[in-house]
């Protein structure tokens, strides 16, 4: 196989994986026993990365006529996390009612402790590979 080939065939990943953020949110399973109820998260692709980085970026013209450029560094957290995270749906009607709020960017807010949103947050940025030691992993 030629270099070429590994980057037209990479190895495939899973899609999702189950993280446990916090033991507040608790599940039955089929023995009548509770357990933490796991959110279920996916990788977030440097395509859809650049596009939520569009989203967080603002420019305008200063007092003196400069461009500026001001990145929103929480509206981009928070639109990774809500991209990342496949349950909870944190956009579905029942979450934004049930937290009170119409805007499904206040949900993971309103729903985790500060806590448990960078447990969240940190989980889905490792999967999207910010966190791979490629060097690490060459060496084994």
């Amino acid at each position: 196989m030629s270099n070429l080939d590994a980057f037209l065939h990479p190895v495939q990943e899973q899609e999702t994986k189950e993280v446990i953020i916090s033991n507040r949110f608790q599940t039955v399973n089929a023995d009548g026993k509770t357990a933490p109820a796991p959110f279920v998260i996916r990788a977030i692709s440097e395509e859809e990365n650049q596009k939520i980085r569009r989203m967080c970026t603002r420019r305008f013209k200063d007092r003196s006529g400069m461009t500026v450029t001001e990145f929103d560094a929480s509206a981009y957290s928070v639109r990774m996390v809500l991209a990342g995270t496949v349950t909870p749906d944190f956009s579905a009607a029942e979450m934004c009612e049930a937290y009170k709020t119409k805007d499904p960017m206040e949900v993971p807010g309103r729903m985790l402790k500060a806590g448990e949103y960078n447990r969240l947050s940190d989980a889905i940025a490792e999967f999207s590979g910010f966190d791979d030691d490629i060097e690490e992993q060459a060496k084994n």
